[in-house]
Order: C-alpha cells, then sequence, then structure tokens
C-alpha cells in the first residue's frame, strides 16, 4: 500500500502556480509575474516601523521581521505580481489566491500592497506587504528593471502570493 501511494505521489501533476496566476490576470489586465524563491524577498525593519509611524492612525496590525522570516521559510515559491492598473488589482490576486487553492496549492497566501485591510474594514482581508517588512519595491526592482519611484502615500500595483 506504501508504494501504490508513493506512485501516486510522482504521477499527480503539479499546477504551475506561475501559469494559474497569468490565466486569471489575464482577465484583469494583469499580464506581468515572476516566479521567486522566497528567499528573494527583501525584508527590513525600517519598512515595518515607517508603515507603522506613517501617521498617528496608522495601522498597528503588523509582524517583525523575524516573524515574517519564519514566514517565508514555511514556503519555497512565490509569485511576484506587477500590475499595470489598479483598478480590481486586488480583487485580481484574491481570485488568484483562490484559483491556486482549488489547483492543489492548499497553502497560497496573498500579500497585497495596500494599506492595511482591516483596518480600511475589508470584507475579505489579506496581509499587506509593509506590515510584514516587506520592502515591495526593492523585490520588484531585483527582478524589474527601471522601476520608477512611487509618490509618498502611492500604492503601486505590486502582490506576492506564496504559493509552496
Amino acid at each position: 500500500m506504501l508504494k501504490q501511494t508513493r506512485n501516486m505521489l510522482k504521477s499527480t501533476p503539479t499546477p504551475n502556480d506561475l501559469d494559474i496566476v497569468l490565466r486569471v490576470g489575464k482577465k484583469y489586465g494583469v499580464d506581468e509575474a515572476v516566479s521567486i524563491y522566497t528567499s528573494k524577498i527583501y525584508v527590513n525593519h525600517w519598512v515595518g516601523l515607517k508603515y507603522q509611524y506613517a501617521n498617528k492612525d496608522s495601522c498597528k496590525h503588523i509582524l517583525g521581521p523575524d516573524q515574517t522570516y519564519k514566514l517565508l521559510k514555511e514556503y519555497r515559491r512565490a509569485v511576484l505580481i506587477i500590475g499595470s492598473k489598479k483598478e480590481d488589482f486586488n480583487k485580481a490576486i484574491l481570485e488568484m489566491e483562490t484559483q491556486l487553492i482549488k489547483e492543489g496549492l492548499y497553502k497560497a497566501l496573498a500579500l497585497i500592497n495596500s494599506p492595511c485591510a482591516l483596518c480600511s474594514k475589508e470584507k475579505i482581508a489579506r496581509p499587506s506587504l509593509e506590515s510584514l517588512g516587506i520592502d515591495i519595491l526593492a523585490t520588484v526592482r531585483k527582478f524589474k528593471k527601471n522601476v520608477k519611484q512611487p509618490a509618498i502615500g502611492e500604492y503601486p500595483p505590486y502582490a506576492i502570493i506564496l504559493t509552496s
């Protein structure tokens, strides 16, 4: 019985996270994504601190970098998503996460580049990249050159979905 289970596991096709993300993203105009190792995601103390103290009403839902590193170590791969428009971007990311889970990547977790969804009373909340101390701009620049510096308070349509 054990041999049979092992053989079944070997023959079960693993869904390609990048293909799934791009297939869902196509409906929303998201056509740029990169499959990356989680070890290539920049995490810095200053990002979370800056996010927490950006103004007196800033979000306090943050994880320290040590906790974020622990989270990232539970995953090996992620998909970095670079959008071109902000409309429905978060909706697209959540749909990508849902589809990844449906297709067998049950650990999929979306991290969105936006203000805290808990504080803004969104129906479905996902962690903000900055609240985890993730330097999304440095991470994006590692894989895509000539990325412009966003204006203060601007959240470019970037996201990371931890997959496996």
